[in-house]
């Protein structure tokens, strides 16, 4: 009985699966509607007896219905009996235990749930993601985290297109819920990253968009360099340096191509060339500080988008994820440094190099499905004060004493600089225990890395990260340390975290935040458009020959203005009216 109705649903969706030879897909938030119909319309009218979908399994059902409830239509629970006796199936599958078998088809499940009906469902999922967290993983909707990115959206597209043309030159009598269902989710995933790409920015910055102030501090960064090399002054000698003139050209090329002259385009390229040689064997670049360093050269490579460039990116992808604190390296889930970087794989991992990382890793197109960001998450929940996901309460040694302490995860939303350490301070419990601090630098380190793993912008932690942003908002201070410590504490990597901020803001797609401000009776709400307000709180600090210095504190490096007007021109190439 399966043929001729397969027959006929082939025969009704042919239309809609066409080939397109001409132009490739326009990236809209309508691209596949018509395929997508057709695939779940062939999937619907395939279901077993119990309204089980595919192959009849827990997974295959659940995926279709994780696809269905994130494509263009939205179907949830109320949308009719197709929908409801396959959601009914699932629990069928159900076992003793309360699990639906292994972990993958948990967070298939788990999906599908909640975008059925996830009030309905509620205690089904928190149950489900417990499970999950007993095995020290993280829930993250499958569907939407293996979303293509921004950057490889063309190409997917393309992609997608061949296998639409193999499903209509497909048999009628042929049936493949596998291959179908594949095709489903990653014709929907393309929906949702084009619902990203489409999605109107309030106040986004034209492509050509450069002001004086960004052509001061160009000025500023040309008059630095020799040949495009930047060096850095060691007692009376002079060392051309790889990560400042990675970084240093990373901030050059923040002005577009198209509005540079030609003796601006030779001095970048032959800063280029220079950088291209400094790569090891093993992929690092530099002699120091190997992650960060690494991590520049990708940012300038990367921003080159020279194809030339490929085998050099490919390799440099290779040596970070080789660094990575994982099994490969000896490390177990267990360990606190467990999924970070840290500066060059022998020292302890942080969010900052972390951060860095990730940005390398996504420049140098590393898949979306990778293991190393679910890794990553582990430690990233590490340095979150939310009790939720945070797993590490531990005595560990003191950083400065080396007295034994018992540190503990607070519940702020906010982010130290790696599990239970924090350069803003700590918050002494009557228990004897401490909460590392959440300051802001570390807390928008935080949401980048987030978006990078592949968490959507309504995920838990992501949405306690932003709320923390929020109520700390500041452009004064890099907000967050002990009211304690010295006044100079509150300056602390000042233009590291205007940098961040707004690649972090940028990268997670927030063009407004609403912020608390004010004292007291006083305080309240105001929703700020951060392009704007950071390029003006950085263009009002600009020194008169185009530098930024931090004045009121040196530390990381910030005593060097070189370092400084390269953070800011990175931020800058982000903001708005400047």
């Amino acid at each position: 009985m399966r043929a001729p109705i397969l027959a006929i649903t082939i025969a009704a969706i042919l239309p809609c699966l066409q080939a397109q030879e001409a132009p490739k897909p326009a990236i809209s938030a309508k691209i596949f509607k018509g395929e997508v119909d057709g695939l779940i319309r062939l999937l619907r009218n395939q279901a077993k007896e119990g309204g089980a979908l595919g192959n009849g399994g827990c997974r295959h059902t659940a995926m279709v219905l994780s696809a269905a409830g994130n494509c263009h239509r939205f179907y949830h629970a109320g949308d009719g009996p197709w929908i409801r006796n396959a959601v009914r199936s699932l629990f069928l599958d159900r076992r003793k235990d309360g699990s639906f078998g292994d972990l993958e088809t948990t967070r298939w499940v788990i999906s599908a749930l909640k975008v059925m009906d996830p009030d309905s469902y509620a205690e089904d999922i928190a149950a489900l993601t417990a499970q999950i967290r007993r095995h020290h993983l993280t829930y993250s909707c499958p569907l939407i985290a293996g979303a293509p990115r921004n950057e490889d959206l063309p190409e997917v597209i393309e992609k997608l297109q061949s296998n639409v043309t193999a499903l209509q030159k497909r048999t009628p009598d042929t049936v493949d819920p596998e291959h179908d269902i594949a095709l489903l989710v990653s014709l929907v995933r393309a929906q949702v990253a084009a619902r990203k790409v489409s999605k109107p920015k309030a106040s986004a910055r034209s492509p050509l968009a450069w002001s004086a102030t960004q052509q001061k501090s160009f000025d500023y960064l040309l008059r630095q360099q020799r040949s495009g090399i930047f060096i850095i002054r060691v007692g009376d000698k002079e060392i051309p340096d790889a990560g400042l003139t990675a970084l240093s050209l990373a901030a050059l090329q923040s002005k577009p191509a198209a509005l540079r002259t030609k003796s601006e385009e030779k001095v970048i390229e032959a800063g280029i060339e220079w950088i291209l040689e400094q790569q090891s064997a093993e992929g690092a670049f530099g002699q120091r500080n190997l992650n960060y360093t690494t991590c520049a050269a990708v940012m300038a490579l990367a921003k080159a988008n020279d194809p030339r460039f490929k085998p050099v990116l490919d390799k440099a992808q290779q040596y970070i994820l080789f660094i990575q604190n994982t099994e490969t390296r000896g490390y177990q889930q267990q360990d606190r440094d467990y999924g970070s970087i840290g500066y060059g794989g022998d020292e302890r991992g942080d969010l900052s190099n972390l951060q860095f990382a990730l940005g390398a890793l996504g420049d140098t197109k590393l898949s979306a499905e990778h293991e190393a960001f679910a890794k990553t998450l582990i430690f990233l929940q590490r340095t979150q004060n939310l009790i939720e996901v945070n797993d590490f309460k531990r005595k560990i040694r003191d950083p400065d004493s080396g007295e034994w302490r018992t540190v503990a995860p607070g519940d702020d939303g906010g982010a130290a600089y790696y599990p239970g350490n924090s350069p803003a301070g700590y918050i002494e419990q009557t228990d004897g225990s401490r909460i590392p601090r959440s300051y802001g630098s570390m807390t928008y380190a935080l949401l980048k890395a987030y978006t990078l793993c592949g968490l959507p912008p309504d995920d838990r932690r992501v949405l306690a990260t932003i709320k923390w942003l929020g109520q700390n908002w500041a452009l004064d201070t890099n907000p967050g340390s002990d009211p304690g410590k010295p006044e100079k504490t509150k300056y602390q990597g000042l233009f590291y975290y205007y940098m961040v901020m707004a690649q972090a803001l940028n990268t997670a797609g927030v063009e407004e935040l609403e912020t608390w401000q004010g004292e007291g009776t006083q305080k309240r709400k105001v929703v700020v458009n951060w392009r704007t307000d950071l390029g003006a709180q950085i263009k009002g600090m600009q020194a008169e020959d185009g530098s930024w210095l931090n004045e009121r504190n040196g530390r990381w490096f910030e005593s060097q203005a070189l370092i400084c007007t390269a953070y800011a021109m990175l931020a800058l190439e982000h903001c708005d009216d400047l």
